[in-house]
């Protein structure tokens, strides 16, 4: 099914069916496609073109997505914006719109034209009577703009144009196990490249799409809504599991999709005793789409097994130099796939970087072995260099997290006296696991070099929960220096 078929004519039982639900909200298929419908006229009658370049900043999920349809139902080329979204507007010089709700307009440093939303944009009347492009135009134009979660270093756009946006929906809903019955939790927001085509193939199979209210109702609200499949980051699902109140027996009756982060055995059972009886991991990136989607079992042969690669996609280990090495060898992974973008925007610095002859650099190392099983052993910008020591940020930051009592955790490297530098392990979690934290970790990690701990209200993370760490680590050390200048919505360091 084409993208554009969504604003097509459905029939009689799925017009009717639920589309989408946020609590007491639920709008069926023929509600949203009039909703969209008149939206995209007027966001035309604003002067949005096919092709157009238009940031979306609505903060309430079916408010956004609702603004996104009508945008590809005109052809343009979207983007969803997110807190960092100075840095994001800044690295797109052909930005100039950006729609936002009313009363909430966008600040920024550079000159963009605000477009806001009201709630009458939801009645078509004659105050608007304007045509919108034939979809056979728009299906010429319209496209997506996501950035790369930039664990480290300056986070990077990609362009996924109509054609490359419809492969990767081609195979999105058979991979990912949806169905006309899914009914689909998303954490992963729009603005992550999974997050939006998963959102869209279930409305192309007639599934139905659940947004959640409130993160301290986020397990009441999966149980509630029925929601038979979930595709979240680790820290996503941390916070549900969170939320889940002592006495609740629910369970979703589906699979639960681990995306956009490393999965632990200590996450898995902790899911599978108290959410669902199957835990999936999936592996692949925004700049080629999915590489795997295996049982979650497949822990227990390696901490870093992501199952085997799909049969159409192509992934290598190479050498620095590029030779391919032998099944069992540890080297650095390339991915070929046919939906693959081949550069990133404005960025030829990180292109050269990441792309060659038509493979795709993630940046992490792993090996194959006969059997073609994929396992990640680390990323080459996880790397720590502290004093001469070379340290995985992914391996301090689960041994953190598996304390008891520990919420969030994400080690960092800050500067020390005489312009050296020194390992800080930044920690959200109750106080007195917080001081147990020092003897716990040298127990299970005796090589790690002298740190400082700072405890913090919680870490944010992006959509796919992860952290930009060289930007973070600005960020706390600013606050360490200043911290009546902290900002309650992104966090605060606390005294533990």
């Amino acid at each position: 099914m084409h993208i554009f078929d969504l604003f097509g004519s459905r029939s009689d039982t799925l017009r009717h069916k639920p589309a989408l639900g946020s609590g007491d909200l639920i709008l069926s298929y023929e509600r949203l496609h009039r909703d969209v419908e008149a939206v995209a006229k007027r966001l035309a009658a604003a002067g949005v073109t096919a092709g157009q370049i238009v940031g979306v900043s609505v903060g309430q999920s079916a408010a956004h997505w609702c603004v996104l349809l009508a945008l590809v139902r005109l052809g343009a080329i979207s983007i969803s914006l997110t807190s960092r979204f100075q840095a994001e507007i800044d690295a797109l010089p052909d930005l100039s719109v950006v729609v936002c709700a009313a009363g909430h307009p966008l600040v920024c440093d550079r000159a963009v034209r605000l477009i806001e939303i009201e709630e009458d944009w939801l009645i078509t009347g004659s105050d608007c009577n304007v045509s919108l492009p034939p979809p056979e135009e728009a299906k010429r134009h319209f496209g997506r703009i996501c950035f790369t979660s930039g664990t480290a270093g300056r986070p990077k756009a990609i362009h996924l144009d109509a054609a490359t946006l419809e492969r990767r929906l081609a195979g999105t809903a058979g991979r990912s196990r949806l169905h006309p019955q899914s009914v689909l939790w998303c954490g992963l927001g729009p603005d992550s490249a999974y997050g939006f085509t998963a959102t869209l193939a279930v409305w192309l199979v007639g599934g139905t799409v659940c947004f959640l209210r409130t993160p301290d109702r986020a397990y009441d609200d999966l149980i509630q809504s029925h929601v038979n499949v979930i595709i979240a980051s680790p820290a996503a699902l941390i916070a549900v599991l969170q939320s889940r109140p002592a006495s609740s027996q629910g369970r979703v009756n589906g699979p639960v999709i681990v995306a956009g982060g490393r999965l632990s055995e200590r996450l898995r059972d902790l899911l599978l005793a108290n959410l669902c009886s199957e835990v999936l991991i999936a592996y692949g990136s925004s700049e080629t789409g999915g590489v795997t989607l295996t049982d979650a079992r497949v822990l227990d042969h390696h901490p870093g097994a992501v199952g085997p690669i799909f049969p159409d996609v192509q992934v290598e280990v190479v050498s620095d130099n590029g030779r391919i090495l032998p099944a069992g060898a540890s080297g650095r992974i390339r991915v070929k796939t046919s939906s693959s973008v081949s550069s990133y925007l404005n960025d030829a610095v990180a292109t050269a970087q990441h792309f060659a002859e038509d493979w795709f650099y993630p940046g992490d190392t792993g090996q194959i072995s006969s059997e073609g099983l994929l396992t990640l052993l680390g990323r080459e910008a996880e790397t720590l260099n502290v004093g001469g020591v070379k340290l995985s940020a992914s391996e301090i930051d689960e041994a953190a997290r598996a304390q008891p009592g520990v919420e969030d955790a994400c080690v960092i490297v800050i500067p020390d006296k005489g312009g050296s530098v020194r390992l800080a392990i930044v920690v959200a979690g109750r106080p007195e696991a917080i001081r147990d934290l020092p003897p716990r970790l040298r127990s299970m990690l005796p090589g790690l070099p002298p740190f400082s701990l700072v405890p913090v209200s919680h870490i944010p993370r992006n959509s796919m929960g992860k952290i930009n760490r060289e930007a973070f680590a600005r960020e706390v050390v600013g606050l360490l220096q200043n911290p009546e200048t902290a900002d309650p919505k992104r966090f605060s360091i606390i005294k533990a």
